[in-house]
């Protein structure tokens, strides 16, 4: 009997994000690095928007995405 190769999940991801679903995430990590330098940049001339509640939020969601980014 012959063996069937069965490709280990780090072959899965990596042949994944080879393809297109590498290219979307790129993407998205660069529109997301967008919007928070462009937060940065309006902090710089509104002051009142770095106490804002929802900036904290977004920027948490945001870098717990790039933590968890494969």
């Amino acid at each position: 009997m012959g063996q069937v190769y069965e490709p280990s999940l780090q072959e899965k991801a990596q042949v994944a994000l080879e393809g297109r679903w590498g290219f979307y995430l790129e993407m998205t990590n660069f529109v997301l690095s967008m919007f928070i330098f462009s937060i940065y940049i309006a902090e710089l001339y509104d002051r009142e928007l770095s106490d804002a509640t929802w900036k904290t939020v977004v920027e948490i969601l945001i870098t717990s995405f790039f933590i968890f980014d494969l």
